[in-house]
């Protein structure tokens, strides 16, 4: 971001954020509308997988967007009826799912995406089968799996989503929502990211110490990033939380409540996936500004915050001024190869999707890249010359995990925005 808007961002507050799946051939695919009319709220499936369930991509326009706990098929007594069994476990998380999302007036039939964390690789057919069976009809969803340990043993899988609703949240504020049905969480069980007011994006942001003082220095600076947004924790909508071990989320949820609060209304949902740096988290947040759309020509905006230095890779915050809100699935190379050929494809595949959609690579909003090993990474760090506008970068986080699919050792899971 250029000093001149920088100095006008901070002039100004919060006014200035308004001036400043597999990979596949999308073509000749329809995307499918499910509402119509030019002015009503619109959920259309891009390239729709009736053997997945899922989709290439959802675009979502004029709905509230209800964003759930992360939820795994453990009792209230942590222990599972169904132990072993992917499939059972996927569906009672399917089940959960839908009861958070009905609580915001929305449901399994108005989802747009699914964010789904395996223990194994080899368990990404079985949730993709359910998936075939339970979204035979209707909108399906942008679906992303990442190979993950479970934050509760046993769990053989976790499931967060973000579906479509028109329940109105309270002003100048996400609308959490504690849920009556899924008793035990210790955060609110929804939050609702309300539609024409801008949404904030966070990158990944991390600081050193063990768990829980790097969880703490961590939450700190990201409350100073709000402060200087002119956002308040009442704000939040989502914090996601890349963490080792993953099965000591105890520690990290308590520095959370610090800066949000002990009761469970208070505090937004938290996703977890596991970062295999031992001993260590980065956490990236969701907004909202509360207050209405800008009329401002461009649809995106990108502000680094004091304390920062911009990176030639992402943006450590980037702003949805207006549009559509685009999910894209779980992006891998459809035949392995090393990690630059697997990268090059992955970052083709996207761009004719987002073509497809009316959208391209300069409207991104927000990127998480997921890679197995370094070589990986050191190749992500590396993109080419014309991958990314310098001008227009996401915001991103960038997570070392256990596994993604088999044989590939990246995926990409972008939101967007259309063009128009």
């Amino acid at each position: 971001m250029n000093p001149t808007s920088k100095l006008s961002f901070r002039a100004r507050g919060i006014l200035a954020l308004a001036a400043a799946a597999v990979v596949g051939s999308v073509a000749n695919r329809p995307v499918i509308a499910t509402a119509a009319g030019a002015d009503a709220p619109s959920l259309r499936s891009a390239s729709p997988n009736p053997a997945t369930g899922s989709s290439a991509a959802v675009i979502v326009s004029g709905f509230h967007l209800a964003h759930t706990a992360q939820v795994t098929a453990a009792g209230p007594d942590g222990k599972f009826t169904d132990a072993g069994d992917v499939a059972r476990q996927s569906g009672r998380c399917l089940e959960l799912i839908d009861s958070l999302l009905k609580e915001a007036d929305s449901g399994l039939d108005k989802i747009a995406k699914l964010h789904i964390c395996v223990t194994k690789p080899e368990h990404v057919s079985d949730v993709q089968q359910l998936l075939g069976l339970r979204f035979s009809a209707g909108t399906r969803p942008a679906v992303t799996y990442v190979v993950s340990a479970p934050t509760i043993p046993g769990a053989l899988v976790m499931m967060d989503a973000v579906g479509a609703t028109e329940k109105t949240p309270k002003p100048n504020a996400a609308g959490l929502i504690a849920s009556k049905s899924l008793k035990g969480l210790p955060t609110a069980g929804v939050s609702i990211l309300p539609a024409k007011t801008r949404s904030v994006y966070i990158s990944g942001q991390s600081a050193a110490g063990d768990l829980t003082e790097g969880a703490r220095r961590t939450m700190e600076r990201l409350k100073r990033t709000l402060d200087f947004l002119l956002l308040k924790p009442q704000h939040v909508v989502q914090l996601k939380a890349f963490m080792s071990p993953i099965t000591n989320t105890a520690p990290v949820l308590a520095e959370v409540a610090k800066i949000f609060g002990t009761n469970q209304i208070q505090i937004p949902p938290v996703v977890f996936v596991e970062w295999t740096a031992p001993n260590s988290i980065e956490i990236e947040m969701i907004a909202t500004t509360g207050d209405q759309s800008a009329a401002v020509r461009d649809s995106l905006s990108y502000v680094t915050p004091p304390g920062f230095t911009p990176s030639p890779l992402f943006s450590r915050v980037a702003v949805l001024n207006h549009g559509p809100t685009v999910y894209v699935g779980g992006l891998h190379a459809a035949a392995g190869g090393d990690a630059s050929t697997q990268i090059r494809e992955i970052f083709g595949a996207l761009d004719t999707l987002l073509r497809e959609i009316e959208c391209n690579p300069r409207h991104m909003l927000k990127a998480t890249y997921y890679v197995t090993d370094e070589k990986a990474s050191n190749e992500l760090n590396a993109l080419p010359p014309g991958f990314l506008d310098s001008k227009r970068l996401p915001a991103a986080s960038k997570v070392m995990v256990r596994g993604v699919a088999p044989g590939r050792t990246v995926t990409m899971d972008v939101i967007a925005t259309t063009i128009r």
